[in-house]
């Protein structure tokens, strides 16, 4: 990894110089702090020692043993009043003992440039949270994590904070340069309002999953370099963009790429060693897409995101691929190619949930209760939204559909709704099986170890029984 990692520091301590501080003060706790003079009124919090990015042995404020770091708003040396206005880079690196993080009010810029904050803050520390002076005109904290004072940046989550799941906030827009630098987080869930990823956003050793959602359009080529144990990522069905480099440099990794037409993907071999071994997961109708797309043919495996229609003599069990930005989604059947005759239309709310039913020609009045009765209902009790549904990060949805016809081929039109308009769109179709068709009977065995059943109809009902006298229902899935 000592490449990408050269072309990162480079880019990163381009103006990232090495800072002595001019004097050294005492805070009202006690704790001796050294200071840089930027102006004749205002100084900067600075390292004790000269820290390097990579270096994380280095030790910097080994005098401090309190567990809580007050900065000062302003400090009196040679009898000139400085107000503290900036946190030079690396100030806070390596530090072993602080674990929160006081800012004041006076603090308006971190990384002398302005555009390297997590430089002064995230790495290699043991702080678990930041707290910023409501006052302050830059910067926020909201649970102990760092943003721009409107919010829309993600400046640094703390290294040693100690969640294994975090949401980012709905609002965040940015998700800037190292800020998930931590030992301890697991899964990165993003919100609809992301819309950037700054190089090395991530450079963790922790984390196993990320998920975004389709506000994000393109990935900086950098962006998953540092991620050392990275498992699982989720795209939205917005992207355009995807420049990968080491993504699965040091393991496989399964991706879910929810875009119906393939992306653009940049993906060099020689910098993700274990593509050939990773997954690719996508929209069921764009396989055969993806697996002749430039870039994302170089994964080993591309398969759907969703499973199989699973079909039996009456019914079948449909799925599709969760839409981050769809407000609903409707199922249109039919029994022709040509989408002429009707069957039924289905209506689902943002979460899955049947909301209206539509017969159309030839299906009996029952199909309709038949199939309400399979809909998953919306709770009643008060913790609704916390049954886990609320997390618009589920896989897929699916439904049964009740009242079919047996030997019987549809096609079916699905549609994922932002509002009144159709954001994507998925056709298929699937065949019923015949009155005497089985599970049993599609299984693909050698012919000397196929089973041989005895199928037997008892009480109306038709039954497997199985060489070794166990009795199976129609599809062969389970015993009765």
């Amino acid at each position: 990894m000592k490449r990408i990692q050269n072309i990162i520091i480079f880019i990163i301590t381009l103006k990232s110089w090495a800072f002595a501080y001019d004097f050294k003060m005492a805070n009202l706790e006690g704790d001796i702090l050294c200071y840089k003079i930027l102006s004749d009124s205002t100084i900067a919090l600075a390292p004790d020692t000269i820290v390097e990015f990579w270096n994380t042995q280095t030790p910097n404020y080994t005098n401090i043993k309190n567990s809580e770091l007050h900065i000062p708003e302003k400090v009196t040396y040679n009898n000139i009043e400085y107000t503290v206005s900036t946190i030079l880079n690396h100030a806070l690196a390596n530090v072993r003992h602080i674990k929160s993080v006081f800012i004041p009010k006076t603090i308006i810029n971190m990384g002398l440039f302005g555009d390297e904050e997590a430089l002064a803050l995230a790495y290699y520390n043991s702080i678990t949270e930041y707290v910023v002076d409501n006052d302050n005109p830059q910067y926020m904290t909201n649970n102990g994590v760092l943003y721009s004072k409107d919010g829309k940046k993600l400046i640094s989550y703390p290294f040693c904070k100690t969640d294994s799941l975090f949401q980012v906030p709905n609002g965040v827009t940015d998700i800037g340069t190292l800020a998930f630098l931590t030992n301890s987080l697991k899964i990165v869930e993003m919100p609809l309002s992301l819309k950037s990823v700054q190089m090395a956003a991530f450079m963790s050793g922790s984390i196993e999953e990320i998920v975004f959602q389709d506000s994000l359009q393109t990935i900086d080529a950098f962006a998953f370099s540092g991620l050392s144990e990275l498992k699982h990522l989720v795209l939205g069905n917005m992207l355009t963009t995807a420049t990968f480099a080491y993504l699965a440099r040091l393991r496989p990794v399964t991706v879910e790429c929810r875009t119906i037409v393939p992306p653009i993907c940049i993906l060099a071999e020689e910098q993700n060693d274990y593509i050939e071994a990773s997954v690719l997961l996508v929209p069921r109708s764009s396989v055969a897409a993806y697996q002749q797309a430039e870039g994302w043919i170089k994964f080993g495996t591309i398969l759907p995101i969703e499973p199989p229609i699973v079909t039996g003599t009456d019914n079948a069990t449909v799925s599709w691929v969760q839409n981050f930005s769809a407000t609903g989604y409707m199922w249109h059947l039919y029994s022709d190619e040509e989408h002429t005759e009707l069957v039924m239309s289905l209506i689902f709310d943002e979460r899955g949930y049947l909301t209206e039913l539509i017969l159309g020609t030839g299906m009996p009045s029952q199909a309709a209760e038949h199939n309400r009765a399979l809909a998953p209902q919306r709770s009643t009790e008060s913790n609704d939204e916390e049954d886990g549904n609320e997390r618009r990060f589920a896989e897929y949805y699916s439904f049964t559909i009740r009242s079919l016809s047996p030997n019987r081929q549809y096609y079916y039109v699905r549609q994922s709704l932002a509002g009144e308009e159709v954001i994507d769109e998925e056709h298929g179709s699937f065949e019923t099986l015949t009155d005497t068709e089985t599970g049993l009977d599609g299984s693909i065995v050698p012919y000397d170890e196929r089973i041989h059943s005895d199928k037997q109809l008892r009480e109306g009902q038709m039954l497997i029984i199985a060489p070794d006298g166990k009795t199976y229902p129609p599809d062969g899935k389970g015993l009765f």
